[in-house]
């Protein structure tokens, strides 16, 4: 099996088999996979219902302070972003709970594949939080002193 190396030439290796102690792991972890990939769907959603009283007031009342400001462009799009992690460890917990059943290396494919997708999507979002924190501390020491 010919494997492209994200860092080099490509490289031929053999799959490994998956041990029984292996599948076992893999079988734990989809109910809780799943589970906290139903509360990211729960939190995004109580999210975004919190949202509209906020935007309400913002509307209805005027009032259009820094602070309002700031919770309407970070609340809305921080209970969107939920909705990604959720999607792909709802789908890691689902396939694992086929797998169980149907060890089929397709089914395996596609719980390693969404599983992959999580874990880029938490990483870049990681990167790009740690990228945000000095501007959002220059802009709060900034803001102290005004």
């Amino acid at each position: 099996m010919q494997v492209t190396g994200s860092n080099g030439p490509e490289i031929s290796v053999e799959p490994p088999e998956l041990t029984t102690a292996a599948f076992a792991y893999l079988k734990s972890t989809g109910p809780w996979m799943f589970f906290i990939g139903i509360l990211c769907f729960i939190s995004g959603g109580v999210m975004l219902i919190a949202s509209v009283p906020i935007i309400y007031d913002a509307v209805k009342l005027g009032r259009r302070d820094i602070i309002s400001l700031l919770v309407d462009l970070v609340y809305i799009p921080t209970a969107v972003l939920c909705f990604f992690p959720a999607k792909f460890l709802v789908s890691v917990g689902l396939n694992i709970r086929i797998l169980k059943n149907n060890a089929s290396p397709e089914i395996l494919e596609s719980t390693l594949r969404s599983g992959a997708a999580y874990w880029k999507f938490s990483g870049i979002l990681c990167i790009v939080c740690l990228a945000l924190i000095v501007p959002i501390v220059v802009i709060a020491v900034v803001g102290a002193f005004n």
